[in-house]
């Protein structure tokens, strides 16, 4: 995250050691004033990393996206690594749709850099492809990875929850919650479903068709969400 937040690196380390007191806290001893806490620390912490990456709605714009082109951007990124390189992708199907080309990119790289890392000891696979109907397009993105127990499967999009396996991927659990985020900032939506770990898993992005009129989503909102779900 030092990367990412620059100067703000301070804040967010001392915000971030105070969320995980406040939790383990929680855990042990649940209490209204420690579930406010930590709402409110959570909400500065997801709203610092979406500024920082240039994700807020205050700067969204919206144009017509070729997500096939923007799928081979974020491949030849990845492509970069060692590690990527040696996955096999299928790419077929994927139509131009409007939103903003920075998020929806960063909403890929996040889903389809998940496929690569949580692999299984087979040869990775990725399949991405799309389908349009009643006005939406449904992006997916199938890999033959470990999986995910149907247990975390709504959990892993609330801040801060890296499931049940963390392997040996590093973060702190904010890069679906962000791409939740995105999805709904384009009046979309996101799920996972998989049979279970070891049996690879299949991400869903859910937006508008290119002519379908846009509601738009406010921070506002966002916050209202989040709170939402940590209340669970």
């Amino acid at each position: 995250m030092g990367r990412i937040l620059g100067q703000n690196q301070f804040e967010y380390k001392s915000l971030l050691k105070n969320f995980k007191q406040i939790k383990s806290k929680n855990i042990m001893k649940p209490g209204r004033a420690e579930s406010s806490s930590k709402d409110t620390v959570m909400n500065r912490l997801l709203k610092m990393t979406l500024d920082e990456m240039g994700l807020s709605t205050e700067r969204i714009s919206k144009c017509e996206v070729n997500t096939e082109k923007l799928v081979h951007e974020v491949l030849n990124d990845l492509r970069v690594q060692d590690k990527f390189r040696q996955i096999k992708f299928h790419l077929w199907n994927l139509p131009n749709v409007r939103g903003d080309r920075n998020q929806l990119k960063h909403l890929f790289k996040q889903i389809i850099t998940n496929a690569c890392l949580y692999r299984s000891s087979n040869q990775p696979e990725i399949i991405i492809t799309a389908e349009e109907g009643d006005g939406k397009i449904v992006f997916s993105f199938q890999d033959n990875g470990i999986g995910i127990a149907k247990s975390q499967q709504t959990d892993i999009f609330k801040p801060f929850n890296r499931g049940i396996i963390k392997n040996e991927c590093k973060g702190v659990g904010l890069g679906l919650t962000i791409c939740r985020y995105i999805t709904e900032n384009h009046d979309g939506q996101i799920w996972v479903q998989s049979i279970g770990q070891g049996c690879g898993s299949t991400f869903y992005v859910s937006l508008p068709c290119l002519h379908a009129p846009q509601i738009g989503y406010q921070w506002e909102y966002a916050e209202q969400a989040i709170g939402n779900t940590m209340s669970v």
